[in-house]
């Protein structure tokens, strides 16, 4: 008696990890497909198909074999759609194996699209501002995906936040940088002295494809009151009497970097302050002060001692 063979097996299984959870709308996200035969038949070289509502997005073959029995294929990448939201996809089996037909229901499976967020940063901020003077910095913006952000607007907001400065993003980005577009603002501090935090913001696009989010960073103004004083640091290395070019000098929050003739100054207000100069292979050296006049000084800076030799304590 012969046992007839079903020319399709119809039993078997089809299922989908998708190794990314959420994912920038119109992105790549991943995906591993896996099958199995209920009749144990060997499905390497078999072909998953992925498709979305609109058609098939990709293909791949089974091939890494598990203790259980089933099949894997290696990573696939898939594209989301260029909208926000849970987007549904099926995966299925298209060829045969070992002569065979295999069949199994569609392998539903889902991924959370996101907006784009926008990353801001500030850079060439004052140390310390004079209250009620008019001040300058840049601002950048990139996009969690790399988008092509030139045009688009970025506010500057007081702590009340009342809009006080705005500025549109140029066509270039930043040197160094893959996506980060950059623009110059100009704003007026406050006028009373302390420390001031101010909010950078970008709007939302939330209809654009594809979408990005609003995007917020933090500016902390450190306003301080007109100066009084000018105080004028010359920087000298102790051995040889030489002028330091690039020592850094330091009273909080005002700063001043040394000339080639050794030459820092500053205009501070008056009060009691910490000189802290500081230069590269030297000792720093501080000096306490009050200023209530124009003050200059000579800071004489020694150079670090060579690094001791292991040998010498044995």
């Amino acid at each position: 008696m012969s046992v007839l063979h079903s020319p399709i097996h119809d039993n078997c299984t089809c299922t989908v990890d998708v190794l990314d959870g959420e994912v920038d709308a119109g992105h790549g996200f991943r995906v591993r497909a896996s099958a199995r035969c209920a009749q144990g038949c060997d499905l390497r070289g078999v072909t998953i198909a992925f498709h979305a509502p609109g058609g098939e997005l990709a293909t791949a073959m089974l091939a890494e074999a598990d203790d259980d029995g089933g099949y894997t294929t290696d990573e696939v990448t898939l594209a989301a759609p260029a909208s926000a939201g849970h987007h549904h996809f099926t995966a299925t089996i298209t060829s045969s194996a070992e002569g065979l037909a295999h069949a199994a229901p569609p392998a539903a499976f889902e991924v959370a699209a996101k907006a784009h967020a926008a990353r801001l940063n500030a850079w060439d901020l004052p140390s310390a501002i004079v209250a009620g003077e008019a001040f300058r910095f840049k601002v950048g913006v990139k996009c969690s995906a790399d988008c092509d952000l030139a045009g688009k607007p970025v506010a500057l907001f007081d702590t009340d936040q009342r809009q006080v400065s705005t500025a549109q993003l140029g066509n270039d980005i930043w040197p160094g940088t893959t996506a980060l577009f950059f623009a110059e603002m100009a704003a007026r501090a406050p006028d009373d002295a302390g420390r001031h935090e101010w909010t950078l913001a970008v709007p939302a696009d939330e209809a654009g494809l594809p979408p990005h989010a609003a995007g917020t960073a933090v500016l902390s103004l450190n306003v301080v009151a007109a100066p009084e004083c000018s105080v004028t640091v010359e920087t000298i290395a102790q051995d040889g009497q030489t002028p330091i070019h690039g020592a850094r000098v330091v009273m909080h929050p005002y700063r001043a970097v040394s000339d080639e003739h050794g030459i820092a100054r500053l205009r501070v207000a008056r009060g009691d302050y910490t000189i802290l100069v500081s230069a590269a292979k030297h000792l720093p050296i501080r000096r306490d002060v009050t200023l209530t006049a124009d003050l200059i000084t000579r800071a004489e800076l020694e150079h670090e001692p060579p690094p001791a030799n292991p040998d010498d304590f044995y």
